[in-house]
């Protein structure tokens, strides 16, 4: 029997005589999609997809995912985000940095992966403004982004860039909202945190005059 010959673990096409092709895939275990969804966070049916797209292979799942959210991304960058979190950085004692990253729910905004990221954006917001006082949000986007996600993954593209690939793995419309940065240099910056990250602010704690 031709069809008792084939491996199940491994996935095969036949050539048949109607000239059309029939695809045997590989076996994905509940083990499998669960460890995939711990690497990645993403949603189980797209983790379960994923692995039968690439005959049960972890690395090459991760690679899928992260190629099918580019394409995603713009599929998804219509659904309504209002959820995430703002990130602040205080550059010294006089100036402070904000930046609001946004998820679908805010289930995806206690994810550690999503928190990972906006810290990153954060940083690379830090040093962006640093050398270009007048940046602005869609600078950032352009920036370039060298990102770990904490489970062995690593991502090096613009910041827009990742972001999309970050929507496969996740599963969500992300989107880095706005950024913007404070500056007294008589004065002291503080910052200004409520309900978990999801509202902040930068607050201009103390100014100094002087008058001779």
């Amino acid at each position: 029997n031709m069809l008792s010959t084939i491996r199940p673990q491994i996935s095969h096409k036949l050539l048949l005589g109607s000239g059309m092709h029939c695809r045997f895939f590989a076996a994905v275990t509940g083990a499998a999609v669960k460890e995939l969804r711990v690497k990645t966070g993403a949603p189980m049916l797209d983790c379960k997809k994923a692995l039968t797209e690439n005959d049960g292979n972890i690395e090459e799942a991760i690679t899928w995912l992260r190629q099918r959210g580019v394409a995603v991304a713009g599929k998804k960058a219509g659904r309504s985000a209002k959820q995430g979190l703002v990130a602040i950085q205080l550059d010294g004692p006089s100036k402070g940095l904000i930046v609001e990253v946004n998820s679908e729910t805010d289930f995806v905004a206690k994810n550690e992966r999503f928190q990972r990221l906006t810290k990153a954006i954060s940083d690379n917001w830090l040093q962006l403004s640093a050398n270009n006082t007048n940046a602005t949000v869609e600078d950032l986007k352009a920036s370039s982004l060298n990102f770990d996600d904490g489970e062995g993954n690593q991502f090096s593209a613009s910041t827009e860039e990742v972001v999309k690939q970050m929507v496969g793995i996740i599963g969500e419309n992300l989107q880095v909202r706005r950024c913007d940065s404070l500056e007294e240099p008589n004065g002291i910056i503080t910052s200004y945190i409520h309900n978990q990250y999801c509202v902040s602010a930068l607050v201009i704690k103390a100014s100094v005059c002087r008058t001779t």
